[in-house]
């Protein structure tokens, strides 16, 4: 999985694809058999492991979920990135830490309301 980390977004369906792959060759699963789980055609599965179809998000939950592995296992998190407003700046931060960082944000907020 290590080929992703520095990937631009427009190669984001070729290191799900690859991860995808790595992933389901590791259970030895066939593709058939991940296509019947998830309920699509084996050559999605195909297409998707070469990143030459982008499957929507809810479809890579489920072949995560079929391979035992979170989101963020499939989606390199160099991409996976969303923005916080803090002071009215926006801030790009990876997923995974996002969630925290609003937290702490919320505990600081209330905290400083209780010091008043």
């Amino acid at each position: 999985m290590a080929e992703a980390e520095a990937i631009g977004v427009s190669n984001l369906f070729v290191i799900v694809g690859l991860r995808i792959r790595d992933r389901r060759q590791f259970l030895a699963m066939s593709q058939k058999t991940l296509a019947e789980k998830i309920e699509v055609q084996r050559t999605t599965i195909t297409n998707a492991e070469l990143g030459r179809q982008k499957l929507p998000l809810d479809k890579i939950s489920q072949i995560a979920e079929v391979l035992g592995v979170t989101l963020h296992d499939l989606i390199p998190n160099s991409i996976v990135n969303v923005k916080i407003s803090i002071d009215g700046s926006e801030i790009d931060v990876p997923l995974e830490i996002a969630d925290k960082i609003r937290g702490l944000i919320s505990r600081c907020i209330v905290a400083d309301i209780a010091d008043e």
